[in-house]
């Protein structure tokens, strides 16, 4: 029987002087570059939406989220993200994840909100030139986009068969009267007139 140690997924503890979490912000005028690094929880995790939104100033064409150095990720960390794209969208810039760690990636895979943000390559280290080479490809479109969902054809309902099952009625003499079943029912006639006829009987 193996007396060896089973692993346990438990959040790692952070250490008494360390930070849960850090933040930096860097480089120039044409791109920019977050760097995340310790743990995003419920405590945080507005900071990393709120500096996102302060470095989405047009007309800065990409921002950049290395997230290699994160060990703890959560839902919260998920909200913040997508804060932080929508917040940069309305700004008119791009925002990619670079480098997410496999417990941000996978996190992101089961809440489903990975297909939802782009994800930047390998960089010489000069992220934003890394960047503003992904910003000038055009951005893949995902089918939650309502724009992009196709238009489902109207169901028909038991009116509408009902509709095409009724008879169409045959055609009938000028100044005939259509009636249920097809049938015509002519216009009472009196002797002596015709139908055609302008003149009105009357008093002489």
């Amino acid at each position: 029987m193996s007396t060896e140690p089973r692993p346990v997924n438990r959040r790692p503890d952070a250490g008494p002087t360390e930070p849960t979490m850090s933040l930096a912000l860097t480089g120039d005028g044409s791109a920019k570059l977050v760097t995340v690094a310790g743990e995003i929880d419920m405590s945080n995790a507005h900071l990393l939406t709120e500096l996102v939104e302060f470095a989405s100033r047009p007309p800065l064409p990409a921002i950049a989220v290395d997230l290699s150095a994160v060990r703890f990720f959560s839902a919260h960390g998920v909200q913040a993200l997508l804060a932080a794209q929508n917040a940069a969208a309305r700004a008119g810039v791009a925002l990619f994840l670079r480098h997410p760690s496999p417990w941000v990636t996978h996190i992101l895979a089961v809440t489903g909100a990975l297909p939802r943000f782009e994800l930047a390559g390998d960089t010489d280290g000069a992220a934003p030139n890394g960047v503003l080479a992904l910003a000038r490809q055009p951005r893949r479109q995902h089918l939650a986009d309502p724009q992009l969902i196709p238009d489902r054809p109207r169901t028909r309902t038991r009116k509408d068969q009902d509709l095409e099952r009724q008879p169409v009625p045959a055609a009938g003499p000028p100044g005939a009267v259509p009636r249920a079943g097809g049938a015509d029912r002519r216009p009472a006639v009196r002797p002596g007139h015709h139908p055609g006829d302008a003149r009105q009987a009357g008093p002489r």
